[in-house]
């Protein structure tokens, strides 16, 4: 008896792995643009941040830019989300209110992406 094993089964530990690493690589990149801004950041100073190769952060990211273009679109996305819960049929100054304390909220979790 043999036990067959899809093959999408082999790769599920590695795309773990690299969701693992864009994570801990964009938290860290986050964490170093709202201190230091584009500017002031360096690739190197995020591997350390990320503790990981910077050769790492090249492999998953080209350049700063390309980075910094994720880190923004992370965010955007985080803020997106607060509209998950409205709906056409709300009362536009409830949303609003609702809309205002999710992104206060979402502040007081994550000042740096504020």
């Amino acid at each position: 008896m043999t036990l067959e094993v899809p093959a999408h089964s082999a790769t599920k530990p590695a795309s773990r792995i690299r969701q693992k690493n864009e994570e801990t690589i964009i938290q860290a990149a986050e964490d170093e643009f709202a201190r230091h801004g584009f500017k002031g950041t360096s690739m190197n100073t995020i591997a350390l941040k990320a503790g990981l190769p910077k050769a790492n952060l090249h492999y998953y990211f080209t350049n700063k830019l390309g980075l910094y273009v994720a880190v923004l679109s992370n965010i955007i996305d985080l803020w997106d989300s607060t509209f998950n819960n409205l709906s056409v049929d709300d009362d536009p100054a409830e949303a609003l209110a609702r809309y205002i304390r999710a992104k206060m909220e979402f502040s007081r979790r994550q000042p740096q992406a504020s």
